[in-house]
């Protein structure tokens, strides 16, 4: 069924076009976000041998689960994203309410800060649900971190972030017929706006507690 194209959607695509405040995912700040969560992640699942990345930007996490994982793909609505990516191989364009797979292709289908940028986020979720062979697994912003909470108050593009926190993903993938695994808030380095100066300070913090800046719920079919 076609997905009617909101004001919403074409303001975030827009956001995404213009708004390119992206580090390379190389950079020390990317990797210090991206390798605790993924750590942590491959912990809590067996083995897998090909992942789909829903809303893979300029392939911030895709570039690290290439490393780890046999099969990996990722899907991005924005050229100008894909044009800046490190992985643009890897990397295809593509509308996460209609993602071009067939059912069951991957073993794991994955999202990092996607559903807070979309007006259906469940309509994602069950596409997600669709393609993915086992786990689905999401990871956004956390409205009970005070600094996250203020970024997304003050920034119109990332305020549907303030819906956010642990029990709410959990709730919108048991919605979709997703069991929840694991689930868990961690964090206080963000994807691309935190200076490296302060990384070696803030690694000190970056552990699963309940006002972490992110929160990760691993979904299981």
């Amino acid at each position: 069924m076609a997905i009617a194209v909101t004001d919403f959607d074409r303001d975030q695509k827009r956001y995404f076009e213009e708004d390119l405040q992206y580090v390379d995912p190389r950079h020390p700040t990317a990797q210090a976000f991206v390798a605790p969560k993924l750590d942590w992640i491959c912990t809590q699942i067996p083995e897998v041998e090909s992942v789909l990345d829903v809303g893979a930007g300029n392939g911030t996490f895709t570039h690290y689960w290439a490393q780890r994982v046999a099969r990996v793909e990722g899907i991005e609505r924005s050229r100008a994203l894909i044009s800046k990516s490190p992985c643009a191989s890897i990397l295809r364009e593509g509308d996460a309410y209609s993602l071009p797979y067939k059912d069951n292709a991957f073993d794991v289908v994955f999202e990092s800060n996607l559903l807070h940028h979309v007006s259906e986020p469940e309509r994602v979720v069950q596409e997600m649900r669709r393609v993915a062979k086992r786990f689905v697994i999401c990871l956004e912003p956390n409205r009970n971190n005070p600094p996250m909470f203020l970024f997304s108050l003050l920034h119109s593009a990332e305020r549907a972030g303030l819906k956010f926190c642990r029990r709410y993903l959990n709730r919108m993938l048991n919605a979709t017929g997703v069991s929840i695994r694991h689930s868990t808030s961690v964090g206080m380095i963000t994807q691309h706006r935190t200076p490296p100066a302060l990384l070696p300070f803030l690694k000190l913090f970056d552990f699963h507690q309940p006002f972490g800046m992110y929160t990760i719920a691993i979904g299981e079919k």
